[in-house]
């Protein structure tokens, strides 16, 4: 599974048109069947923001020359674990599968560890829970996922194109997680894979509620590990913090408001 530069760019371009074309159609999804009614004053300013952020993170990660998931891959997988396994389907299998137990334990800690929790709660601060929401992360922990998804390629041995697929299919479960949708056979879904109306408590203002749920693809680990909560939230968003502009998250300086 090498690939020269050249295939790699294609790679790239290929996994960046396929998730663009997913979040245009959770979007026009969201327009024509959204399921919660927000203000159109707070949906569109939520949208701007969370874009802001991506614009800027992705810009900024280009500006520290921090290499791609695929060209870590190409480079520094070599020698990892799954080099021991022949058989492609189940490099496939463990892969995803790992790499999602890994981003579920990640995304545990942030919540659990006061500096992280720190960055991580800029992604919580939303009040219109999206498509657009899956973007608004901070420059720091988008850094510190991406150290540590490099960190699994290498120790691991994952294949540049397994990278690819990984990343391509766990982003598009987490921008449908978040959409404002339903679908049919959603709940059904949901023993296997986070959808929309399970992730919605995550977001939840009751810090109770939004200590749950924390699978980003697969919902098996959080029943496996006593995190899954069946509940419909009252609000979402974080008490006593009001909708930040792009600085205030930036900086992690929130305007706050009596409940």
């Amino acid at each position: 599974m090498e690939l020269n530069n050249e295939s790699l760019l294609f790679a790239s371009g290929y996994q960046k048109i396929f998730v663009l074309l997913v979040f245009a159609l959770l979007i026009i999804a969201e327009k024509h069947s959204g399921q919660r009614a927000n203000d159109t004053g707070i949906v569109n300013r939520s949208r701007r923001l969370n874009v802001q952020m991506f614009l800027f993170n992705d810009v900024t990660m280009n500006l520290l020359s921090v290499s791609s998931l695929l060209m870590i891959a190409e480079n520094f997988s070599g020698f990892g674990l799954f080099n021991l396994i022949q058989s492609i389907p189940i490099k496939m299998f463990l892969s995803f599968t790992l790499f999602d137990l890994m981003l579920y334990w990640m995304h545990r800690a942030r919540h659990q560890v006061k500096f992280l929790w720190m960055f991580h709660k800029v992604h919580h601060s939303d009040i219109d829970l999206n498509t657009t929401t899956a973007l608004r992360l901070h420059i720091v922990e988008v850094f510190l996922t991406t150290v540590g998804k490099a960190l699994f390629i290498v120790i691991m041995g994952v294949p540049t194109l397994l990278v690819a697929f990984n990343e391509i299919i766990i982003t598009a479960i987490v921008m449908m997680n978040h959409a404002n949708i339903t679908f049919r056979g959603e709940k059904k879904l949901a023993y296997i894979f986070i959808v929309p109306c399970k992730h919605l408590v995550h977001h939840s203002k009751q810090w109770r509620e939004h200590e749950s749920n924390f699978g980003f693809a697969l919902s098996v680990w959080d029943r496996a590990f006593g995190t899954y909560l069946k509940s419909e939230p009252d609000a979402i968003g974080l008490p006593q913090i009001r909708e930040p502009s792009f600085l205030e998250a930036l900086l992690l300086k929130w305007k706050r408001t009596s409940r």
